[in-house]
């Protein structure tokens, strides 16, 4: 937060992806109120020392609804991608979509997801997310974790 305050982050900053980072739910949420521009996100949960460590949740995704006053996180928000541990239900996660689509100001809400499971979404969730794909309403994707090393091997941070 110190960082972001002392470069104009929360001014500038458009992309922000959380890779293989434990950060407590109320830490990141206090992080996206202040960057008012962000566009993109990207979340991954991670194992460590053989404990889940669980950002991507019913509670993460319900902030994360878009609401048509200030509270509302990460308001511009045009691109979520995630690789989640499966901590959400498909219910909430239909809901936060519903929530977002329409919103984005440059073209449909899009969603990357990235998984290393078969068994990522049940049946009605991937039915769903393929018809709103189909009409236009939200770009969605569906791959498997080794895409995700693929091109997070072309991030460089400095």
């Amino acid at each position: 937060m110190a960082f972001t305050s002392r470069s104009s982050l929360r001014d500038t900053l458009t992309k922000l992806l959380l890779y293989d980072m434990v950060i407590t739910e109320d830490a990141l949420v206090k992080c996206l109120v202040e960057l008012k521009v962000l566009l993109e996100l990207f979340i991954q949960d991670v194992v460590v020392s053989f404990s889940e460590c669980c950002l991507i949740t019913d509670s993460l995704l319900r902030r994360l609804f878009w609401r048509d006053d200030t509270s509302c996180l990460v308001p511009h928000l045009h691109r979520f991608s995630f690789c989640p541990l499966f901590q959400f239900g498909a219910n909430t996660f239909a809901k936060f979509v519903d929530s977002r689509l329409g919103k984005a100001s440059n073209g449909p809400f899009t969603i990357q997801a990235f998984y290393a499971e078969d068994n990522f979404f049940d049946d009605s969730t991937l039915a769903y997310m393929t018809a709103l794909h189909a009409e236009g309403r939200l770009r969605w994707s569906l791959q498997d974790r080794e895409i995700l090393r693929q091109k997070l091997a072309d991030i460089h941070l400095f």
